[in-house]
């Protein structure tokens, strides 16, 4: 059974993700403006998120690990989406105690082609707009570049987009 929640909250430090959070977003945190983990408790009235999804990919993802587990209340739901670059995540046992982690895959029993009709419906639909999320275009011979572009200057982009020339 799939269940939509109550408030969604999106936690970010990049300008550019903060602005498109806002068009779908219940409340919208900047990490630059104030303390996340303090911003979620007072949105939470002091009891803490149900899900936090750490999607944070690349060099800021190590660092957002950290107050993502003080953001879920007890009984609540880390899940990691991104990749980290291969390093070490801060795993605090005294913060992680009577929470449940997820390292990837998606939390559901909901089978994955329904999963993944859902999306596809919800895009069609336009309630997931994904025009909007696509800032930058590389041909797809220039898919090392597009990745720099990434990894060098997360500010600068939200979704790249390659493109397939078909032969």
């Amino acid at each position: 059974m799939v269940t939509s929640p109550n408030r969604f909250i999106t936690v970010d430090a990049l300008p550019l993700r903060c602005q498109l959070s806002r068009q779908g977003a219940d409340e919208v945190i900047n990490t630059t403006d104030v303390d996340p983990v303090e911003a979620i408790k007072q949105l939470t009235n002091g009891r803490g998120a149900d899900l936090v999804i750490d999607c944070v990919e690349g060099y800021a993802g190590v660092p957002s690990f950290e107050p993502a587990q003080e953001m879920v209340t007890a009984g609540g739901t880390i899940q990691l989406i991104a990749k980290y670059q291969q390093q070490a995540l801060p795993l605090y046992a005294s913060k992680i105690m009577h929470k449940q982690l997820v390292a990837g895959g998606i939390l559901t029993d909901e089978p994955p082609m329904q999963t993944t009709q859902r999306a596809m419906d919800s895009i069609e639909q336009g309630v997931i707009q994904v025009k909007e999320m696509i800032s930058h275009q590389f041909p797809y011979t220039e898919a090392k570049g597009a990745f720099d572009f990434l990894w060098h200057t997360p500010e600068k982009g939200l979704g790249v987009l390659l493109d397939w020339q078909i032969l």
